[in-house]
């Protein structure tokens, strides 16, 4: 078992002093864009990395001493033992205490793991005590597949330290989704040649392909080509032939799947029984409004002990959000860097508009156009000033783009008939064949 507790930021990208704490199992980071969101993933995983350099973070531009750090809070029962935790950094840099300060408030200093990102050249060197564990999966932006023509049935890969340190860096491929699905598929078919849990975590490969849509679902392997086939409205298709965005909703389920499977042999376990970290950059990459809402639940459906960490662009998963889920940064203007939005965690905004959500949580200044606006203001002023034909004609403007259904009409309607005006709402409609 792996969790993050808290993280201390300072001095590292566009974050100058930032401290948040996690929930234990599903976090939804958002805010725009040059907050620090994919910083904030950077650095947990990083922390588990053996890499000494990095191309991704920097320090703060504006740092006192030229360099940043980073302390992270974590707790695990199969690391009590590593040297993963500590304040051994390897650098004669002294860290503030103040920094310090901010993570061991009432928590054993064992456990934190500490690090120093100082730029050198074109790079930035990342000092302190690392933890490779196999129990932290990186999902970056990059989530997709293309064709694969695959010969025949492969062995699985070998995931030493090595390999698992740089896909906490570069995010897991999805290059063996389809090479392990044949392997697991074809042998299935074998009585006892899979153990229980790889022939659980098969089945849930396969329910993976309608988490999104249920109209989607796995058809079936062709034995001429090894391609894995999928069933949807339009017809029998391979799955690499899905949309771009039903392919990067999908890639997170499967690759969980395939991660799990090939990291922990000994033993085996059951994907649901995964109890690490989980980095998404981006979870409603590509993805329709309704597949967003589809994806959060199928993650918590899939990995419920799992701590997921993810950043996120959409009003719709914030709608959808568990209180105490939500963390929305914003740049804090006063500092010159980026700070926590406060927001009252015992509420959830499942009642609240993607307008309220817009405006209020994410900072949306006018969910509006620049022309509405304009047009809006030239209407006001017509009515202001007693104009009634021109408060007219601005009217039959406004009405060519606002949703005919927006009560919005009926109040310019009544402003109208308050200065004598009634109107005849004949706005031409596109008809379909």
């Amino acid at each position: 078992m792996l969790k993050t507790k808290k993280i201390a930021i300072k001095d590292v990208g566009p974050i100058r002093d930032l401290v948040l704490d996690f929930n234990p199992f599903f976090n939804i980071i958002c805010g725009t864009n040059g907050t620090g969101k994919t910083t904030i993933l950077e650095c947990i995983a990083h922390s588990f990395s053996q890499t000494g350099s990095s191309d991704i973070l920097k320090p703060n531009v504006n740092a006192e001493k030229h360099f940043g750090e980073w302390l992270l809070s974590v707790e695990g029962q199969n690391y009590n033992k590593t040297k993963a935790y500590g304040l051994n950094l390897n650098t004669d840099t002294k860290i503030p205490e103040n920094i310090i300060a901010l993570l061991k408030q009432n928590l054993p200093p064992t456990n934190f793991l500490n690090y120093i990102v100082r730029h050198n050249e074109n790079t930035s060197l990342i000092l302190g005590s690392k933890g490779i564990t196999p129990e932290l999966i990186v999902f970056k932006t990059h989530r997709t597949f293309k064709y694969q023509e695959l010969k025949g049935i492969t062995k699985d890969p070998v995931k030493d330290n090595n390999k698992i340190s740089e896909d906490s860096i570069k995010g897991i491929d999805f290059t063996s989704i389809k090479k392990w699905f044949l392997n697991r598929y074809l042998w299935s078919g074998h009585r006892n040649k899979l153990n229980a849990e790889q022939l659980h975590n098969l089945e849930k490969a396969k329910e993976s392909f309608s988490l999104l849509d249920p109209s989607v679902r796995f058809y079936d392997v062709t034995p001429e080509t090894n391609d894995i086939l999928v069933e949807t409205p339009t017809g029998i298709i391979n799955f690499e032939n899905l949309s771009a965005g039903y392919k990067s909703a999908l890639a997170i389920p499967l690759g969980l799947i395939v991660e799990i499977e090939y990291r922990f042999k000994k033993p085996q376990i059951k994907v649901q029984d995964f109890e690490g970290i989980i980095l998404i950059d981006e979870i409603d990459l590509h993805l329709h409004a309704e597949f967003q809402v589809k994806i959060y639940n199928a993650i918590k459906e899939i990995i419920p002990k799992a701590q997921v960490i993810t950043t996120t662009h959409s009003p719709h998963l914030i709608q959808v959000a568990s209180p105490q889920e939500l963390t929305v940064l914003e740049i804090d203007y006063k500092n010159n860097g980026i700070k926590k939005k406060c927001l009252d965690n015992n509420i959830s905004y499942s009642g609240w508009s993607l307008e309220d959500i817009l405006t209020h949580i994410m900072g949306l200044k006018d969910t509006r156009t620049p022309e509405y606006r304009r047009k809006i203001k030239q209407f006001d002023s017509c009515i202001d000033k007693q104009d009634i034909e021109g408060a007219e004609a601005a009217y039959y403007d406004l009405a060519k783009i606002i949703n005919t259904e927006d009560n919005l009409k009926k109040l310019l309607r009544i402003q109208l008939a308050g200065i004598g005006r009634k109107v005849n709402d004949q706005i031409n409609q596109a008809s379909c064949p």
